[in-house]
């Protein structure tokens, strides 16, 4: 029985709800930190967590027994970070702590990957090397390489596309300059995130080693049509969308949508279309701290 799992990117958004959800269903969870890591996120149960300086990462696996590992953390790159730093994050750490999980018969390794494609920029070209990598080291662990689309939800970060572009609305901006808006997109919400990766942990009778696992609510939505839509449910704003202004990004995926069948055959579906979605977002964020 899985009763103790390793997390990394647990003061994150994904790997902050991972544990909530983990700790309701009675996981044992130690989170791998930074000492600069900000706890905010975890500061509702953060007693019953196991913090574990990155510093000390091989004392940790020399003193506790663990069932598996979800990484979850990964630099974007969005904040001007040196190539170097992105490839430290996203590939140099991952292929450390992956040689521990293997050193140390850990059971099972679940990656979060990314549906970009590898050579867009530095984050997607290093979260491909490292994907590269779990395919090529010998080893008897089970990889589930998880491939997330768009997954957004109440309360993220203002750098995430929909939750970015909600609070400018909501703030009354005066205008926002787009692009075309013709990229399609799969966006999925983040209960039906978290619920695929328990799904996952709860199958891991049904992996032999290395498996990728596409998720996301396999709908699209054009990047337009998104704007347009949260600007209709956010009431009242009088922000002008300049749809054209800025030109598409060289290389940008015009449309990206999930194939979730292997998730649908392990019983995990969506729930949570994207009206609900970001109706839920704006109940949260704004009707509740009325």
């Amino acid at each position: 029985m899985i009763k103790h799992i390793l997390i990394t990117g647990g003061t994150g958004y994904l790997g902050s709800h991972i544990i909530k959800e983990l700790l309701s269903q009675g996981y044992a969870v130690s989170v791998l930190i930074r000492i600069d890591s900000s706890l905010s996120r975890l500061e509702l149960f953060k007693e019953k967590l196991d913090f574990v300086n990155v510093d000390n990462v091989e004392v940790f696996f020399e003193k506790e027994k663990i069932s598996g590992i979800i990484h979850v953390a990964t630099n974007y790159g969005r904040k001007a970070e040196k190539v170097s730093d992105i490839i430290s994050s996203n590939l140099s750490f991952p292929i450390k702590l992956f040689e521990l999980a293997i050193q140390n018969k850990v059971g099972f390794f679940i990656n979060t990957d990314t549906s970009l494609p590898r050579n867009l920029n530095a984050y997607s070209l290093s979260k491909a090397q490292f994907r590269d990598w779990l395919k090529m080291v010998p080893n008897e662990l089970k990889i589930i390489n998880v491939i997330p689309e768009y997954f957004y939800g109440s309360n993220d970060d203002d750098t995430k596309f929909i939750t970015g572009m909600l609070h400018k609305l909501k703030r009354n901006v005066e205008s926002i300059d787009l692009s075309e808006g013709i990229q399609k997109r799969d966006f999925i919400y983040i209960d039906d995130a978290i619920s695929a990766y328990i799904c996952l942990i709860e199958n891991l009778d049904k992996f032999e080693q290395y498996v990728d696992i596409p998720l996301g609510s396999a709908s699209t939505i054009s990047l337009r049509s998104l704007v347009e839509l949260i600007k209709k449910m956010a009431e009242n704003t009088k922000t002008k969308l300049n749809f054209g202004k800025i030109p598409i990004r060289e290389g940008d995926v015009m449309e990206s949508k999930a194939d979730i069948s292997y998730l649908l055959s392990l019983g995990w579906k969506p729930t949570i279309c994207i009206e609900e979605g970001i109706n839920k977002i704006i109940d949260i964020e704004y009707k509740e701290n009325k």
